[in-house]
C-alpha cells in the first residue's frame, strides 16, 4: 500500500476533529453569565454593596470600607456599578468594576456651594449608552437632578426647580427623563425631555409617589406609593394612565427595579420588603406573580438593581 502524503494525513486529521465535534453528542463548553442583581446589606455591621446571582445564590461582597455604602446602579454593558459613598466625607458618586474594584470617585471635584452643611450627591443611573450617569444633588441648595458624563465630568441641572427634585430615571431611548418631586406640594412622578424641558406630571395623586423607573420597552413604568396607606409597589403606563398596585405585603414595599430586556425569565421586577419581618429583597413578575424572595442576610437588604449580561 502507498505510504499517505503529508498533505494526505492533515486533512484526514481535519476530518476527524470535523466529527468528533459535530453532531448531538458534541461537548459545547460554552457558558451563559447567570443574571445577576446588587443590593446594599448591612449584614456585616455596615451598609456595604453585595452582588447574587438572580435566584439568591452566590452572594458576593463588593465595598468593605468603613463607609456608608448604597444606591447600586449597573452599567448598560453590566460590567461596572455606580453607588454612593460617604468614604471620603460627604456622600459622592462612585464608579467600580462589577468585582468591586477600581473604585473612583466622580463627584468630588464638583463645585459645590454649601460650605457649612452636608453636600449630598446620590442616587445614580446610567444614559442607555453608557455616556451619562443621572444623579440628585443638592450642591445648589435643594435637591435637583443633574447630569454628567461617566467620567464625572461636565455636572449639568436639568430640573433648576426650588420644590425638591430626585431619583432620575432615562428611558430605554435616551430622550426622556423619570424623576420625583415635591414641586406640586407633595411627591409626585414627573417626566421631562433628557434636555430638562416639557415637565409634566403623570402620576397626579394627593399620596406620595416615588422611584420610578421604566421598563425595558419604555411601555410602563413601577413605581412606589403609599396611595393605599403603606408604600407598596404599583405599575402604570408610560402616559400615567391605569395606575395598578401590585405588591401588598402590609408593611414596606419599595425600591423597584425592572429586570432588563434580555433576562432569562422574562419581565421581572425586584423590589425591598419588611413582609417577613425584616428589609430583604424579593422578585416578582411584571404581572405580581411568582413572589419569590431573593435576600437572607441577617441584616436587612434592599434597594436591589438588575446588572446587564
Amino acid at each position: 500500500m502507498r505510504k499517505a502524503t503529508r498533505r494526505q494525513r492533515i486533512a484526514l486529521v481535519a476530518a476527524l476533529a470535523l466529527l468528533l465535534t459535530s453532531g448531538c453528542g458534541s461537548d459545547d463548553t460554552t457558558t451563559t453569565t447567570p443574571q445577576q442583581l446588587a443590593f446594599v446589606s448591612n449584614r456585616d455591621g455596615n451598609a456595604d454593596i453585595y452582588l447574587m446571582n438572580a435566584d439568591g445564590s452566590q452572594v458576593e461582597q463588593l465595598t468593605q470600607d468603613a463607609g456608608t455604602n448604597s444606591s447600586p446602579a449597573g452599567s448598560p454593558n453590566g460590567q461596572q456599578i455606580a453607588f454612593v459613598s460617604d468614604r471620603a466625607g460627604d456622600p459622592d458618586i462612585f464608579v467600580m468594576s462589577k468585582n468591586g474594584g477600581n473604585p473612583q470617585n466622580l463627584t468630588s471635584s464638583s463645585v459645590k456651594r454649601r460650605p457649612t452643611l452636608a453636600n449630598v450627591d446620590s442616587e445614580p443611573t446610567w444614559s442607555p449608552d453608557g455616556q451619562q450617569i443621572l444623579f440628585t444633588s443638592n450642591r445648589d441648595g435643594d435637591y435637583e437632578i443633574y447630569r454628567m458624563g461617566s467620567d464625572g465630568s461636565n455636572p449639568t441641572n436639568l430640573t433648576n426647580h426650588p420644590g425638591g427634585d430626585r431619583g432620575a430615571s432615562w428611558s430605554p431611548d435616551g430622550s426622556r427623563i423619570l424623576f420625583y418631586s415635591y414641586r406640586d406640594g407633595n411627591a409626585e412622578i414627573y417626566v421631562m425631555d433628557a434636555d430638562g424641558g416639557n415637565v409634566v406630571n403623570l402620576s397626579d395623586h394627593c399620596e406620595a409617589d416615588t422611584r420610578p423607573r421604566w421598563s425595558s420597552d419604555g411601555g410602563q413604568i413601577v413605581f412606589e406609593s403609599d396611595r393605599d396607606g403603606n408604600p407598596e409597589v404599583y405599575l402604570m403606563n408610560a402616559d400615567g394612565s391605569a395606575p395598578a398596585r401590585l405588591a401588598d405585603g402590609g408593611g414596606y414595599e419599595g425600591g423597584p427595579a425592572w429586570s432588563p430586556s434580555n433576562a432569562p425569565d422574562g419581565p421581572q421586577i425586584a423590589f425591598t420588603s419588611d413582609r417577613d419581618g425584616e428589609y430583604q429583597v424579593y422578585v416578582m413578575d411584571a404581572d405580581g406573580g411568582s413572589l419569590q424572595r431573593l435576600s437572607n442576610g441577617a441584616g436587612d437588604d434592599g434597594a436591589p438593581a438588575w446588572l446587564a449580561r
